[in-house]
């Protein structure tokens, strides 16, 4: 390699290394919902929203075989969503450009269905956020009534294997046993979803035997009534 070439990739390097990248996030953020070239709409509802394939494809390779293969909406260019409600659709697409989202104040069960359309659209960024906002939002409103239905959409919207907010419900849940056992709204919850309840008794075996490993062999928890339907 001549010694001209090694200075100018050593020039193109250095101005590499230079080129401003701050103002990128911000512009990003003025296209959400931006007709400006746009090159795809997301319907759902009576809702329309301009996105740009660029920002699906840099997130998602679910959105890169949508959008490119021999499909409908490949050659509409728009993705029509059924499954899901316009809000959550609009969360979604508002974190592609803002990497963030609002939460309205139903947080917990908002949160759980980030988490759901996340996952559907193998959107993983997404997924780890909804996930730690579910957790944030559980641990300081586990009283409300709410908490209820969030663990039933928890445990209805995730499969067995998939961990995260199933883990999380369980540990708020036992960490507040005492308060919640004596709702009918958490039993009804227990009895609706086996799953959970099963989860509970694992995560309450796991504590005494946990309890026990420290040097309480004879360590008794104090037995929980749990509903399972039959």
């Amino acid at each position: 390699m001549s010694s001209q070439s090694s200075q100018s990739e050593d020039q193109m390097s250095s101005q590499a290394d230079h080129v401003p990248t701050a103002g990128f996030g911000p512009d990003l953020k003025k296209y959400f919902n931006n007709k400006t070239l746009s090159d795809v709409v997301v319907r759902c509802s009576s809702q329309e929203f301009a996105v740009h394939k660029l920002v699906l494809f840099s997130h998602s390779e679910y959105f890169v075989k949508q959008l490119s293969g021999p499909w409908k909406e490949s050659q509409e260019n728009a993705i029509v969503i059924t499954e899901f409600h316009a809000d959550v659709v609009e969360a979604m697409l508002y974190f592609l450009y803002h990497l963030d989202y609002k939460v309205p104040t139903n947080a917990m069960i908002f949160n759980a269905r980030m988490y759901e359309i996340a996952d559907n659209y193998g959107l993983d960024s997404l997924k780890n956020l909804a996930k730690d906002k579910f957790r944030t939002a559980i641990e300081a409103d586990w009283n409300e009534a709410e908490y209820v239905d969030a663990i039933s959409i928890v445990y209805t919207s995730t499969p067995p294997q998939d961990h995260d907010l199933r883990e999380s419900v369980v540990d708020i849940s036992m960490e507040h046993m005492n308060e919640l056992i004596g709702h009918g709204d958490f039993k009804s919850a227990l009895e609706a979803n086996p799953e959970f309840a099963i989860d509970i008794i694992h995560g309450q075996a796991e504590k005494i035997a946990e309890i026990q490993n420290r040097g309480y062999p004879r360590y008794r928890s104090a037995t929980i009534q749990v509903f399972v339907p039959y």
